[in-house]
């Protein structure tokens, strides 16, 4: 798990507390961010790691009913039946009817549920409901019932498009990059300016993205270092700029020389510059930077 952002790191501390209770949980963001992969987290460092974990997502089911599923028949056991003492994670859940809805409230509430034939059962499972919404807009647009959203609304965790988390970003094309080197017994590496473009194209995938684009580089390429030409056509985005570019450089020149340092001073001395301009410029592309050194 690549963990660089401040964001990501707030997100994993808090769902290190819940996952040490039995309360529900949401996670909302973009395809691909993450929102499973955060779930099976969760159940990893909880107790119930040596139970079972079940992703259902009501788009898939087929054939037997969403509600049948679910809670089970008096012939069939359902999904919160098959996974007691463990965690179900319910994706999409703005897929689901206000009813469906409403009666994993009451379960949340009250620890059991009611079959379709209407034989109340109980389960102890610990529910992870993920959205491509957040929690606030699903309940703007009329998405989610009240009850159900404050029934869940004490933890809800949202995760930002991996192009608006740099450090996150920056980690992961190097991870998927020496994975795909070893796959393939190659040494592909990224030039600064390929590195560069990479890190001003969007990822609408997020992730996955990242993942399959980092395969198809090192596939199509030999063992050496990459410039922005050796990139797919797909990444290279005709709006770039140079002021993008420059900014981009900058910033990595910026950073650098202050982990090197520490100091605005040490910034300024190492890279020719006055200290109150290090101290702009750090103040500029280093979010954490208070000013004071």
């Amino acid at each position: 798990m690549i963990v660089r952002s401040n964001v990501m790191k707030n997100t994993i501390q808090l769902l290190r507390k819940v996952a040490a209770n039995d309360m529900p949980v949401f996670i909302g963001g973009e395809t691909g961010v993450g929102k499973k992969f955060l779930a099976g987290y969760i159940h990893h460092i909880s107790k119930r790691s040596q139970n079972m974990i079940f992703a259902w997502n009501p788009e898939e089911v087929k054939g037997i009913g969403l509600e049948e599923d679910l809670f089970g028949t008096e012939e069939q056991s359902g999904v919160l039946e098959v996974c007691d003492g463990g965690v179900v994670i319910i994706e999409n859940i703005e897929k689901m009817s206000f009813s469906l809805q409403n009666k994993l409230k009451w379960f949340i509430e009250n620890g059991e549920y009611q079959t379709v034939q209407g034989k109340k059962r109980k389960a102890d499972v610990k529910l992870i409901f993920t959205s491509v919404h957040s929690l606030v807009e699903l309940l703007e647009k009329n998405l989610i019932s009240s009850g159900l959203y404050y029934a869940i609304g004490l933890i809800a965790v949202g995760i930002p498009k991996l192009s608006q988390r740099p450090e996150d970003l920056d980690g992961c094309i190097d991870y998927f990059l020496e994975t795909a080197n070893q796959k393939y017994g190659k040494n592909v590496q990224l030039g600064e300016r390929a590195k560069a473009v990479l890190m001003l194209y969007d990822w609408p995938q997020n992730v996955k993205e990242v993942q399959f684009m980092m395969e198809r580089i090192v596939l199509l390429n030999d063992s050496k270092k990459l410039s922005p030409y050796d990139l797919p056509e797909t990444i290279i985005e005709p709006d770039y700029d140079l002021k993008d570019m420059l900014e981009f450089y900058e910033g990595q020149i910026i950073t650098k020389a202050y982990k090197r340092s520490g100091t605005s001073v040490g910034v300024a001395k190492e890279l020719n510059i006055s200290q109150a301009t290090a101290s702009r410029k750090l103040k500029k592309y280093i979010p954490d930077y208070e000013g004071m050194q």
